[in-house]
């Protein structure tokens, strides 16, 4: 019996350490098994749209599903929820899905026209301000109508995500005549800057009757060979995202104007990110190519300088330009024989000083909308401010609010072969 004692006491002493951890994992080991996995307790968020409905902010979400299918559509799902506030909307979302809300990869956060001209959106978006988790680049957008359709139109469509909108502003901004865009951040700076404007993108949602029509004739049928008709056909649309380069103007942190694409070009020829697009020349003459000609010319390479001096009592802003690129089609008929020989020098002296003119008259006319609504789109207050504060100041004691009846924009254009 004591021989048998002392085996047990000398096994004990030297397995101890592998008892204690057996002993640890069976006591840990049940609870374990029974708690959900970390992906079920938190929501990844990649899209945020704010409506306004009965009163209230409605927030939709764009959250990613993980499934076994790699279709982005089949991922994303999009689920909304009402609230007095941003949070407020979002804590009801949370109680709604059972878990947190993550944005650490939101893509795109897009506002109803109604909620971006009622509230500021400083104000509206202050929780993803002060939320230290949240990506500033992050791009805001404006919609005509409700959030909750180009959220909704973004995940059904094939192979589309947020991060496609995202993708999609990202490439026009780089092109004249397109979307000016926003992100969190720059809106930031924007707001807290003496001009206190910023350009953001505005898209529409529109309706896909032909898709709807054919998916209701589908189902009207596939219901007739089942013997289940219904009695008649519900002629169904789908929601399609319009992008047409359209720009919402924000002042003081709300919706002002909204300027179409065609206008979007006199603050693209002196935004230095814009360095590539196809701009338009019409009625050209000369006595080489062209009689009465339509000629549409790349840009494939865009330098500008602008220096602002003080003339006359005036703000100026001497806009250096040069442009590189070709001629890639002309309009024209009779179309004479000349024209079809590629290694001809296009860029002739009269269609040089054409393009200057319509360059010229595009800044001019986007100077005289921003002197007219009064919105400072090419930032003058920003760049005297911080390059010649004391003529600023003479021209903010003669003219205060209206200081921008006393600015000007010169330009110097040059265009050349892109070779």
């Amino acid at each position: 019996m004591k021989a048998n004692y002392k085996k047990l006491l000398k096994f004990l002493k030297n397995n101890c350490y592998t008892l204690i951890f057996l002993l640890l994992v069976l006591i840990m080991l049940p609870p374990v098994l029974s708690k959900p996995a970390q992906s079920d307790l938190r929501t990844i968020a990649l899209a945020l749209g704010v409506d306004k409905k009965d009163e209230e902010l409605y927030v939709t979400l764009q959250i990613l599903t993980p499934q076994d299918s790699l279709s982005n559509n089949k991922n994303l799902q999009v689920i909304s929820e009402g609230g007095n506030t941003l949070l407020d909307a979002l804590n009801n979302l949370s109680i709604k899905l059972g878990s947190r809300i993550g944005f650490e990869h939101a893509a795109v956060i897009v506002l109803s026209e109604e909620v971006a001209r009622e509230n500021d959106v400083m104000d509206l978006l202050d929780y993803l301000f002060r939320n230290t988790k949240i990506n500033y680049n992050v791009i805001l957008a404006v919609t005509d109508k409700s959030s909750e359709d180009i959220l909704n139109a973004s995940a059904e469509t094939n192979n589309t995500s947020s991060s496609s909108l995202q993708n999609n502003f990202g490439f026009n901004y780089q092109y004249f005549g397109t979307n000016q865009i926003s992100t969190l951040g720059t809106f930031f700076n924007d707001y807290y800057s003496y001009s206190k404007i910023s350009f953001v993108p505005y898209i529409k949602s529109s309706e896909d009757e032909e898709q709807g029509a054919a998916e209701s004739t589908t189902s009207s049928s596939s219901e007739e060979s089942s013997g289940g008709g219904s009695g008649g056909s519900t002629n169904e649309t789908s929601k399609l995202i319009n992008n047409e380069g359209d720009t919402a103007i924000f002042k003081n942190g709300k919706l002002v104007e909204v300027i179409k694409k065609e206008q979007t070009l006199g603050f693209d020829w002196l935004d230095d990110v814009s360095h590539q697009g196809i701009f338009t020349i019409e009625n050209v003459f000369d006595d080489k190519f062209y009689f009465d000609a339509t000629v549409n010319i790349q840009v494939e390479k865009y330098k500008f300088k602008v220096k602002p001096i003080y003339k006359n009592n005036k703000l100026v802003l001497k806009a250096d330009i040069q442009i590189f690129g070709f001629v890639s089609e002309i309009v024209q008929s009779p179309k004479d024989i000349k024209l079809m020989k590629s290694y001809q020098e296009y860029l002739t002296k009269a269609l040089k000083e054409k393009s200057k003119q319509k360059i010229d008259s595009d800044i001019q006319q986007a100077l005289q909308f921003c002197k007219t609504k009064n919105i400072d789109g090419f930032y003058f207050y920003n760049i005297f401010y911080k390059h010649d504060k004391q003529n600023l100041k003479k021209v903010l004691r003669e003219y205060g609010e209206n200081y921008l009846d006393a600015c000007e924009i010169e330009t110097d254009i040059d265009l050349y072969i892109f070779k």
